[in-house]
C-alpha cells in the first residue's frame, strides 16, 4: 500500500493540512462533507475558514456552529490551534444531484498561502462571490448596490 503523501508533506513542510471527504448518500439524496484541519506548524494562529458549496444546496446541518452562512459559503472563525492539533468540521446538504460536488472547496483567511495544504487563500474573487461586492468599490458604489 502507498501512504498518502499530503500529511507527510504537510508535517515536513510545517503546514496546516486541510483534508476533505465528500460522500453522497443515494437513499437520502444528501451530501456529507467532512473537513479535518491539522496544524503541523509551530504557529498558533486564529483564522477564518470558508467552505464553498453549490449555490442550489439546501443546508441540513453544520458543525461546529459557523460564524455566518452567506450565499453558498459557510464561514467558521477558528480559534488558535496547538501544534499537531486536529479539528473536524462537518456539513450536510441536499438539493444537489449526485456527482456534482466531488471535492470540497476550502478557503482560508489569516494564514499565509505557503502554509496551506489542501486549501487556498481567501481572495478578492471569493469575497466578491460571497458578498456580491468587490473590494475595490467605493462606499458610494456599495450603497448603490445595497440600496
Amino acid at each position: 500500500p502507498v501512504p498518502e503523501l499530503e500529511p507527510v508533506i504537510a508535517r515536513i513542510m510545517n503546514n496546516y493540512l486541510f483534508e476533505d471527504e465528500v460522500r453522497y448518500h443515494r437513499r437520502k439524496r444528501t451530501y456529507e462533507v467532512i473537513v479535518n484541519v491539522t496544524n503541523y506548524t509551530r504557529i498558533r494562529k486564529k483564522f477564518d475558514m470558508y467552505l464553498r458549496i453549490p449555490k442550489e444546496a439546501e443546508i441540513i446541518h453544520v458543525e461546529p456552529e459557523p460564524a455566518e452562512i452567506v450565499n453558498n459559503y459557510i464561514h467558521w472563525k477558528v480559534s488558535r490551534m496547538e501544534t499537531n492539533e486536529r479539528r473536524t468540521f462537518y456539513v450536510s446538504f441536499k438539493g444537489v444531484e449526485e456527482g456534482v460536488y466531488e471535492e470540497a472547496e476550502i478557503f482560508v483567511d489569516g494564514i499565509e498561502a505557503e502554509f496551506l495544504v489542501g486549501a487556498e487563500a481567501f481572495s478578492e474573487e471569493e469575497y466578491t462571490d460571497m458578498y456580491g461586492i468587490t473590494v475595490k468599490e467605493t462606499p458610494e458604489e456599495i450603497e448603490e448596490v445595497m440600496g
